[in-house]
């Protein structure tokens, strides 16, 4: 059984995000993932790809399972998506100003398309870009290849962080229980990591005319 789950909750988000791999079957819904649900207090689950499981049992539980935000596997999210998962987010802070709402995602294994809906809520919420992804990586080993990395990285045309402040529980950017940034070398070492991987996706124009551009094998 697979059941790899890692909560990205940071103090300056105004939600917490609950990334796992997809349910393999019905049963271990019910056996395995439903008391992770049910212990990190999910109000919403975010479903990526394609079904392999009833949601009834969910919708009994308390958590609204959405399907209208599934996007390609490996590319980052399309612009219709990224407005709806911002609405979300307003929508939950909005109706619980006195808590910090839990969102769970997956897609298929989890690296993938479901780690960036942490690391918008992050940018949304005026963590740096490279903080965000290595605040994420920390806690999800693997996540993200190169497109979608690209796409985060992008101010302009990829991800854009929203101009108008979530005015909900603290506000974004605005002072919540969390856990913060780790400040330790590890963490550090792993900023220059990507620091490193930016400046190469940043250079990405070239290797795309050399033919040495590809992304990595990952689904997500």
């Amino acid at each position: 059984m697979s059941l790899r789950h890692s909560l990205i909750d940071h103090a300056q988000m105004p939600v917490r995000v609950l990334i796992t791999d997809c349910p393999p079957s019905q049963e271990l819904l019910e056996e395995a993932y439903l008391p992770v649900l049910a212990e990190n207090r999910v109000q919403v689950l975010i479903r990526l790809c394609e079904p392999t499981y009833e949601t009834a049992v969910l919708e009994a539980a308390g958590v609204r399972v959405i399907d209208t935000m599934a996007f390609t596997d490996g590319t980052p999210p399309p612009q219709p998506v990224l407005a709806d998962y911002r609405t979300l987010i307003d929508t939950l802070v909005a109706a619980t100003p006195d808590t910090k709402p839990t969102i769970a995602v997956h897609c298929v294994s989890g690296i993938g398309r479901a780690p960036i809906f942490a690391v918008i809520a992050l940018v949304d919420a005026g963590v740096e870009r490279i903080e965000a992804v290595e605040f994420v990586r920390m806690r999800r080993r693997g996540a993200f290849n190169k497109s979608q990395l690209e796409w985060i990285m992008d101010e302009r045309n990829g991800l854009v962080r929203r101009k108008k402040p979530n005015l909900g529980f603290g506000g974004w950017g605005g002072s919540k229980v969390g856990t913060p940034t780790k400040t330790s070398s590890d963490s550090r070492n792993s900023m220059a990591s990507v620091q490193s991987e930016r400046t190469s996706v940043t250079s990405s124009a070239t290797k795309k005319k050399n033919g040495f551009l590809g992304l990595f094998s990952k689904k997500g």
